[in-house]
């Protein structure tokens, strides 16, 4: 169940902007595709169904040499960045979210170099739900297809709900939560009971014991 309220009602259709941005990928890569995320409005799947969305090298259908020169040719995520940069009205946003996100998975099959990379978008190194780009390239630097489910400004949106300001300075301290978790689940803990194990690990993780 997702109770985010669809800025546009349950329509899994694209915006204007978007409709418009797939008209110029269309005549690069005939055949492609598009799904958009009902409450993101994001492109949840981008494909090309007889081909990919990059030649190889990134260079070629949707993608020139140009493109790709604005990024380091060092960078394995070059032709994502190059692709969400061309056709940023499909994304409402540049690569420069990428910046926002950490790079939660990375994998390269063994059989036959495919790169699949997970971003997660996260605000003040909080976790956004479901605030994930997906993309698979080939050994080639083909840029097979695009998953994306980031939210433009996510920002702005958790500041307008002061989420940040409670984030650094929470009202209840970690043995509290978890003393007020257990009782929800109907497990009496006394918070004086609940060791901490370690300090804030990254993702603000922590570790406790309790009887």
């Amino acid at each position: 169940i997702d109770v985010r309220t669809p800025p546009a009602g349950p329509s899994r259709s694209a915006t204007h902007e978007q409709e418009e941005g797939l008209k110029p990928l269309r005549v690069l890569a005939p055949g492609v595709t598009a799904a958009w995320d009902c409450v993101t409005q994001s492109p949840r799947l981008i494909q090309a169904r007889d081909s990919f969305l990059s030649g190889p090298g990134g260079a070629g259908i949707s993608l020139t040499a140009h493109d790709l020169a604005r990024f380091k040719a060092t960078d394995p995520h070059r032709v994502t960045r190059a692709f969400i940069e061309r056709h940023r009205g499909l994304f409402r946003h540049g690569p420069e979210l990428l910046d926002q996100c950490v790079v939660a998975r990375e994998h390269v099959a063994p059989h036959n170099g495919m790169r699949t990379t997970i971003w997660q978008q996260e605000v003040e190194s909080i976790p956004v739900f479901d605030g994930l780009l997906i993309s698979h390239v080939t050994r080639r630097e083909e840029l097979v297809n695009l998953s994306s489910r980031l939210v433009p400004d996510a920002n702005a949106a958790v500041k307008s709900n002061r989420n940040i300001a409670l984030a650094g300075m929470p009202s209840v301290t970690a043995t509290q939560a978890i003393a007020r978790a257990a009782q929800d689940v109907g497990e009496a803990i006394e918070e004086d009971r609940i060791i901490q194990l370690d300090g804030l690990a990254a993702g603000r993780w922590q570790r406790f014991s309790a009887d």
